[in-house]
């Protein structure tokens, strides 16, 4: 892979720009040789422990472990590098789905493009290239950048760059927060479930519908089974996320 320079802006605590190499492959923790942040070529399994690790060194309850475990599963199949939307704009090192239909691909691309333009002007003064912010969605869990940076507003990180989607300790970050925005929604508080929250991950506005939770129950308990976990967990209400601490879970995340 090439390596890339990435900035990583905090104005307010005074940090320089931050050079980064786009992210590899991860090695599990409690393997034997490097730890769980080296960049190594090993089978996308292995990338599914480092998750898993990543969510329980973020102090989430079980369920919680399994929920994201199936967003991944579904999304990227525990690859952190791919995403959908246009391949041309990916970075170099990315692995776009260059196999999805190019109908997808653009519609993905269009969601990112609403997305960056309801934020425009938190991210204005951030210095990253609009094209960085619209090229789709990335990462393990799937997310379109200008939704997933919304975990950082008004923190020192909130100009972090857009790739951050695919580095595995900020995407996490990135996938609790959502989840925490969409439990404050009316519609999801109205069926607070596993299956409703999987329901506005793809789409927000549709939380609450019955036929659509219907369809989440059904596909989230063909991924549980597929995890080797309890399929009811996709009715259960989930359990209480720790408190936001989003800056303190990306530093200890990044650090492991």
């Amino acid at each position: 892979m090439n390596t890339v320079g990435i900035a990583l802006t905090a104005a307010a605590v005074g940090l320089a720009v931050v050079g980064l190499n786009p992210p590899g492959r991860l090695k599990p923790a409690g393997t034997s040789g490097d730890d769980a942040t080296s960049v190594v070529p090993d089978p996308l399994s292995e990338s599914q422990d480092s998750l898993r690790y990543m969510l329980e060194q973020a102090g989430l309850a079980p369920s919680w472990v399994l929920f994201f475990e199936t967003v991944a599963l579904n999304e990227s199949k525990f690859n952190h590098l791919t995403g959908l939307g246009n391949p041309q704009l990916f970075p170099d090192w990315a692995e776009p789905n260059v196999d999805a239909s190019v109908s997808s691909q653009q519609r993905e691309q269009r969601a990112a493009a609403r997305a960056y333009e309801r934020n425009a002007e938190r991210f204005r003064d951030c210095g990253h290239p609009v094209a960085e912010y619209t090229f789709g969605s990335g990462g393990w869990f799937g997310m379109l950048p200008a939704n997933a940076l919304a975990a950082f507003n008004g923190t020192a990180y909130q100009c972090m760059h857009p790739y951050f989607v695919f580095f595995p300790g900020a995407s996490v970050v990135m996938a609790i927060e959502f989840a925490r925005r969409l439990m404050s929604w009316s519609s999801w508080k109205s069926k607070p479930t596993f299956a409703n929250l999987r329901v506005g991950w793809g789409d927000p506005s549709a939380m609450g519908n019955s036929s659509a939770i219907s369809e989440s129950v059904a596909r989230l308990k063909e991924l549980l089974s597929e995890l080797g976990a309890n399929p009811n967990i996709a009715s259960m209400r989930p359990p209480i996320l720790p408190a936001a601490d989003p800056v303190g879970l990306f530093d200890h995340l990044d650090s492991l």
